[in-house]
């Protein structure tokens, strides 16, 4: 006869922790974290500079461990990661207002004809949080 422990369910957590991550986790004094991924959503980036994505989360500004925003271009053949764009091309910033806010430089890499279809889903955001 084996034992067998059931899966945890964290009410402010989408996904299902077993009880022995969630038990090593605390007997090592590490903490949880959670992600949280939405679409930008349409965004014509050459004519507009920046688009305000509405994002709760069930979080304080402190538990807020990353954000990471990828783009695709209107061909939809690349992918850029904003922090790996350099010369500070663009950026994100979250609020618990209005959510997260991304910038495009002027005269920067995404201010351009290949970035002006106002159509198709303009990328992806990520957000890492503790719980």
């Amino acid at each position: 006869m084996s034992f067998k422990i059931p899966p945890l369910k964290v009410s402010n957590f989408d996904g299902v922790i077993s009880y022995f991550s969630l038990v090593m986790n605390k007997w090592s004094g590490s903490v949880l974290n959670a992600t949280a991924v939405k679409d930008v959503g349409a965004w014509n980036m050459d004519a507009n500079d920046s688009i305000t994505v509405e994002f709760k989360l069930p979080v304080t500004i402190k538990q807020i461990s990353s954000i990471n925003v990828v783009i695709t271009n209107d061909a939809q053949t690349e992918v850029y990661d904003l922090g790996l764009s350099g010369n500070a091309m663009a950026s994100a910033k979250y609020d618990t207002v209005n959510g997260v806010t991304i910038s495009r430089t002027l005269g920067g890499l995404f201010d351009n004809t290949n970035f002006n279809d106002s159509t198709n889903n303009r990328g992806r955001i990520k957000i890492c949080y503790t719980v």
